[in-house]
């Protein structure tokens, strides 16, 4: 599926890498990551499965390569747009735009065996963190109280 987004966690779900001004297109078994030159270092040395593109109009450098592809339908979320931003994309591409509410959601929603097992260890240490400060807590407490 040909997608484009906006929103920064869904791109730093696609990419390992996200910042405040940045569009991603995912084409067929190409990927962008489009940004502006503030980012151009840090870009380059984190964004991982995606082509960095840098250019100011994040926009017209989307719609460019949009038009040099050979896709002709491309998803979007539209909760991840503002409506001019998307106007100025659509106005300069020549491909169909389909609305796909929460597009990037479904897609993270759905876990990979190696996600559940990074969420299954991060729970037993979130729940030995606990342990650990609530006996921490209960030793000041009884201090507190001069019970110790």
């Amino acid at each position: 599926m040909n997608y484009m987004l906006k929103d920064e966690n869904a791109i730093y779900y696609e990419c390992g890498y996200s910042c405040d001004n940045a569009l991603y297109l995912s084409l067929g078994s190409e990927a962008y990551f489009i940004t502006d030159s503030r980012y151009t270092i840090d870009a380059r040395a984190n964004v991982q499965g995606a082509q960095v593109v840098i250019n100011r109009d994040l926009y017209a450098q989307a719609a460019e390569i949009l038009n040099k592809s050979k896709v002709n339908k491309v998803y979007f979320d539209p909760k991840e747009w503002t409506v001019s931003g998307f106007e100025r994309i659509s106005a300069q591409a020549k491909v169909l735009f389909k609305q796909d509410v929460d597009l990037s959601h479904k897609k993270r929603i759905i876990k990979s065996d190696e996600e559940l097992k990074i969420l299954a260890k991060a729970a037993k240490l979130g729940a030995k963190a606990f342990k650990s400060l609530a006996k921490e807590f209960r030793k000041m407490v009884l201090a507190k109280m001069n019970i110790l």
